[in-house]
């Protein structure tokens, strides 16, 4: 992984993010505003300890399977508007803050997404309309009391915390 800070201003035609592009990274890596940013791979930022951040990404829908894990540093994502599902593992064991914001399309949170996550985890994800599967042991073993995990209203939920669709 790269060992000094990487510091992307706004990207206008970045669309995605590849498995384990920044996977190690020991700097900062920052984003702007990344308008046409789609997917962030599979273990993207596995294992960072820097912090990421990222500005609006208005049209990012998915981040990938463990894309964060084991990421000691801070992550954190301006507006996320289309945002759909967060992969199984993607922040599993990490131990710095990560906070997301609102998140009106989440229809998934993946097995073990936030499992074993021991830094401070803000989610103001509001109403979360589409929101039907949280996967297995997707907040276990998370056990910092500072962190807060606000959902407002979830009219489709079905499942949670197992590996059934039920009808």
């Amino acid at each position: 992984g790269c060992t000094g800070n990487v510091t992307f201003g706004d990207t206008p035609l970045l669309t995605g993010i590849g498995t384990s592009s920044f996977a190690g990274c020991t700097g900062n890596v920052t984003f702007g505003d990344t308008p046409l940013l789609t997917g962030i791979g599979t273990s993207s930022f596995a294992g960072c300890t820097g912090n990421v951040t990222f500005g609006d990404t208005p049209l990012l829908t998915g981040i990938g399977t463990s894309s964060f894990a084991d990421c000691t540093g801070n992550v954190k994502f301006g507006e996320t508007p289309r945002l759909t599902f967060i992969g199984q593992n993607s922040f599993s064991g990490c131990t710095g803050d990560v906070s997301l914001g609102a998140m009106p399309q989440l229809s998934s949170i993946g097995s073990s997404a936030f499992s074993d996550f021991l830094g401070v985890l803000t989610i103001a994800a509001g109403d979360c309309d589409k929101l039907r599967d949280i996967g297995s042991s997707a907040f276990g073993g998370s056990s910092n009391p500072a962190s807060s995990v606000t959902f407002g209203s979830l009219p489709a939920l079905r499942a949670v915390l197992t590996g059934y669709n039920y009808q």
